[in-house]
């Protein structure tokens, strides 16, 4: 898994999956404006399998069509994978950054 991913949601589906490894800070970066994006996209994290094998993914955060860029920048207590999910797409571009520790961890 990488520690940083980066990319554009031009419809709905998934990034790729960053790992972060015990108590770090993670940051998100979403724009909607710079390619007039209109969406809605989930911060999520993987949780243990379930009874068919497959990783659960929860939602803990949904941003839908922000005027500004967002920067978010929060702390992962344990080791925990994260990916982000355009689960609402309507038009433009939604340009995303996600990265596992930053200068400040």
């Amino acid at each position: 898994m990488a520690s940083k991913v980066l990319g554009t949601f031009s419809g709905t589906g998934t990034s790729s999956t960053i790992t972060v490894r015990g108590s770090k800070l993670v940051d998100l970066s979403l724009n909607f404006a710079s390619d007039s994006g209109v969406g809605t996209v989930q911060l999520q994290r993987a949780t243990r399998a379930d009874a068919s094998g497959a990783e659960v993914w929860l939602p803990i955060a949904s941003y839908t069509n922000a005027s500004d860029p967002l920067e978010i920048t929060f702390r992962s207590a344990v080791t925990r994978d994260y990916r982000l999910e355009c689960t609402a797409y309507t038009s433009g571009d939604i340009h995303y950054e996600l990265q596992a520790g930053n200068k400040e961890s």
